[in-house]
């Protein structure tokens, strides 16, 4: 411990007096190199011709000058921790060899009465007994072993008293060379301490130099900032009196703004008031869809249930027919000799019949172009009222288009014009059976021109109603206005409805 703080002191003397240790080694540890030009010297060697700025160079001396008094600090406190240790140490030896003492010396008294009791006890018996006499070499024995003891923890405290003595001695001197290092290591700090006086003083002198050059520096810069600082006032005040302006557009777009906001919110009130008056009409409109929907409801159910009785009918007639067919073969031979007179009249009779077919075909033309434009005005109707979305509903067949009916009586007559060929006979029973179906089809016309006149009639119902909405929506200001597709859907309807009334 001794030899390391020796060695600390001589490589920080070493260290501050600029010289490399015995080893060759530079203590970088201990003290921070300065770069070259920075060394308490380096103004003497360097000359004019140091780049650096003095101010640098100063505050580097001066962190170089505390960096070593913090040094010196940190030595002088390992000496006081080093001399407390030492004192410890002495304190406790100084201890423990006085006990030591204390024990031998009680270890001593106690041999001693032990042996003065023994002489005791043999002067004042002058025959000793048995038992004496058998354990006398066994205190023999045991006083000479505590005898040898005795000599050992002698030599032992003799040697602890030489070695304190040689401990005290070399911590004296090693306390004198410390003392005489200390003194050394402040002689050089108070050496170094002038050359940094010296060095600093020269770096301040050099340092009023560079400041009055800067002063006059500073003040052209100054000028020059003046000059700057007049010319951005008056582009600022140029500036001001811009914003002024925009200020006052601005807070004229601010009433415009404001007034445009009034007007918006009127015009959303109005558009509201609109928005619920064209929900009532669509409502109406819807309550007038659902009435000519149900209108045609009933319609329908009426054409099935004239379908259906004539079905009947036709099935009736098939079952005659049977019952005639055998009729007929008995008088195939009768009517033989009345073919030739018939068969004119049966030529006019088929002529007529294909004549009424080609008419009922025309019917049933303008039947079926009328229920397409029924279905067309219903899905416009429905597009008007907002029922587009909903699933479209089928739009009732013509009753007066029964094409069924039709082709089995073009086939019947076919089956006639066969039979006349062969039997004079059969073409009279063809004729009169074609005279019964002919009442039919008659009534069957009668009944279809009656239901083509009542969906005349509801067409002209729902054009009249089309056309009183889409004048309203035309005429009443308070609607929203209608888009140019309803309006020339309307239009193209209710042209479509008089085409198919004339």
């Amino acid at each position: 411990m001794f030899t390391r703080l020796s060695q600390g002191f001589t490589n920080v003397l070493q260290e501050l007096s600029g010289d490399e240790p015995p080893d060759g080694a530079p203590q970088d540890m201990l003290v921070p190199q300065l770069p070259p030009g920075d060394a308490p010297w380096a103004s003497e060697e360097s000359g004019p011709g140091v780049e650096e700025e003095p101010l640098e160079r100063l505050a580097h001396l001066e962190q170089l000058t505390v960096h070593l008094k913090e040094v010196v600090r940190d030595k002088d406190s390992q000496l006081a921790t080093f001399e407390t240790q030492l004192k410890s140490e002495r304190e406790t030896a100084d201890a423990r060899f006085t006990k030591l003492k204390l024990q031998a010396k009680a270890k001593m008294a106690a041999l001693t009465k032990q042996i003065a009791d023994l002489k005791g006890q043999e002067g004042a018996t002058s025959s000793p007994d048995s038992s004496f006499t058998s354990s006398a070499p066994a205190v023999e024995e045991e006083l000479q072993e505590l005898r040898s003891k005795l000599r050992d923890v002698e030599t032992s405290a003799k040697n602890l008293e030489e070695r304190l003595q040689m401990s005290e001695q070399a911590l004296c001197e090693k306390e004198a060379a410390h003392m005489e290092q200390v003194c050394v290591l402040q002689a050089v700090v108070s050496e170094k301490d002038e050359r940094f006086q010296e060095q600093i003083q020269k770096h301040e002198d050099e340092l009023l130099r560079v400041t009055v050059q800067r002063q006059n520096d500073t003040e052209l810069a100054l000028r020059a900032a003046q000059r700057r600082c007049e010319e951005q006032e008056e582009a600022m005040r140029s500036r001001s009196q811009v914003l002024e302006m925009l200020q006052g557009e601005l807070n004229n777009a601010d009433q415009q703004k404001q007034i445009l906001t009034a007007q918006f919110r009127q015009m959303e009130q109005e558009l509201a008031e609109a928005g619920r008056l064209r929900e009532e009409e669509r409502q109406q409109w819807a309550g007038w869809s659902s009435q000519a929907e149900a209108e045609l409801v009933a319609l329908r159910a009426n054409l099935e249930a004239s379908e259906r009785d004539r079905a009947a009918q036709l099935a009736s007639l098939e079952a005659s027919e049977k019952d005639r067919a055998a009729q007929i073969e008995e008088l195939t031979v009768k009517l033989e000799w009345a073919t030739r007179e018939r068969e004119e009249v049966t030529n006019r009779e088929v002529a007529r019949l294909e004549k009424e077919l080609a008419a009922l075909r025309e019917e049933h033309g303008e039947g079926q172009r009328a229920g397409e434009a029924l279905a067309e005005l219903l899905t416009g109707l429905r597009s008007l009222a907002g029922e587009g979305a909903e699933e479209e509903r089928p739009v009732p067949t013509d009753p007066a288009l029964y094409l069924g009916t039709l082709q089995a009586l073009e086939a019947r007559l076919e089956r006639l014009r066969v039979e006349q060929r062969e039997s004079q006979e059969r073409c009279a029973q063809v004729t009169h059976t074609m005279e019964t179906l002919q009442e039919q089809l008659d009534k069957s016309t009668a009944e279809g021109e009656e239901a083509v006149a009542r969906i005349q009639q509801l067409e002209q119902q729902i054009g009249m109603a089309a056309s009183e909405s889409l004048v309203q929506y035309v005429t009443d200001p308070s609607v929203e206005k209608v888009s140019d597709a309803e309006k020339a859907q309307v239009l193209a309807l209710e042209q479509r409805l008089l085409e198919k009334g004339q």
